[in-house]
């Protein structure tokens, strides 16, 4: 008998990514402004906004709360991808998965790992278990790594190469679009294989 498979909700996911992201975007404009401010040498404005406690309160509220709101979905998202295909074949608990994403340094190899892995462990889990499900694309999830990677080498290099700034804004916007394909990509497949799974059962 086949383990139940929790479903991911995909629209809860998508909306998730997408209005933390946007939310990122809106803090960093938040942070030209305030270096708007200090490079004009206004620094009556930013000390009266400095002091200014509801302000302040209310940006890193803001803040934090969208940070945790990414750190709990990120973190519930890669341990649902990886628990439904975790048996005694994949070495690798759910737990441990997400937990190597935010060791640093490593975590960049991990990334290399984890979506072309879940791919391969997907069609592994599949065969032995003799389940048919809708053909799954996985070209999102072995070029997303690439990606990120290319965004890290041309983060370094905006730093020497000031003009690369806007076609970096615009990979960067290209990568997320990739990543919210992965997402939408990787619920319905695990979607499909809790079906496959119950109807079976």
């Amino acid at each position: 008998m086949q383990k139940k498979i929790k479903r991911m909700n995909t629209g809860m996911f998508l909306g998730i990514f997408l209005f933390t992201t946007i939310s990122q975007v809106i803090q960093l404009m938040m942070g030209i402004v305030i270096f708007s401010i200090i490079s004009n040498d206004n620094y009556s404005m930013l000390s009266e906004i400095s002091n200014n406690r509801h302000i302040m309160l209310l940006f890193w509220g803001y803040f934090f709360s969208v940070l945790g709101i990414w750190l709990i979905c990120v973190i519930l998202f890669h341990y649902r991808m990886w628990a439904a295909i975790h048996d005694e074949y994949v070495n690798t608990p759910p737990a441990i998965a997400v937990l190597r994403l935010f060791i640093p340094i490593y975590n960049i190899y991990w990334m290399f790992n984890l979506y072309p892995d879940f791919v391969e462990y997907y069609e592994m889990y599949l065969n032995r278990n003799n389940i048919e499900v809708p053909p799954f694309k996985p070209l999102a999830h072995r070029v997303f790594p690439k990606l990120i990677l290319a965004i890290v080498i041309l983060d370094v290099l905006t730093r020497f190469l000031p003009f690369l700034f806007i076609h970096a804004g615009l990979f960067n916007l290209a990568v997320f679009i990739v990543f919210l394909v992965v997402v939408y990509r990787t619920c319905t497949a695990v979607n499909a294989l809790a079906d496959a799974v119950e109807r079976g059962s």
